[in-house]
């Protein structure tokens, strides 16, 4: 790969990643707290309304019930599912690129994080 090429591979990670990292996070958290089971915790409305706004982006894939942005915020989720896979598969690249003498290493932890989930969906 061309010096060049790989300086921009990295920077599309970078606006990328930057970009859709507010989102990230937002699903990362709803998931978390669904997983956690928040809706059976005693927490101020305030609280629980936020809750309930995040669990609907990230269980029902939008944003609020019946607007207008439905299809903007399914869209949205759409494109993070992509650019998410494409920078994760840049990272790899770039993670065999910039440490070649820890190829076994880096290949080692791809295959246990796939193994690791996989087995416990299975189990």
């Amino acid at each position: 790969m061309k010096p060049q090429t790989f300086q921009r591979l990295r920077s599309l990670h970078r606006w990328a990643g930057l970009f859709f990292a507010p989102l990230i996070i937002l699903f990362a958290i709803s998931g978390m707290l669904q997983v956690l089971g928040a809706e059976d915790w005693k927490m101020p409305g305030w609280m629980y309304s936020i809750y309930d706004a995040l669990e609907d982006a990230h269980q029902n894939q939008y944003f609020r019930k019946d607007t207008a942005l439905r299809e903007v915020a399914q869209w949205l989720a759409v494109l993070l599912c992509l650019v998410l896979s494409l920078t994760s598969l840049l990272g790899v690249v770039m993670a065999y690129k910039m440490f070649p003498k820890k190829r076994i290493l880096i290949t080692i932890v791809l295959v246990l994080g796939v193994a690791v989930p996989a087995v416990l969906l299975l189990v």
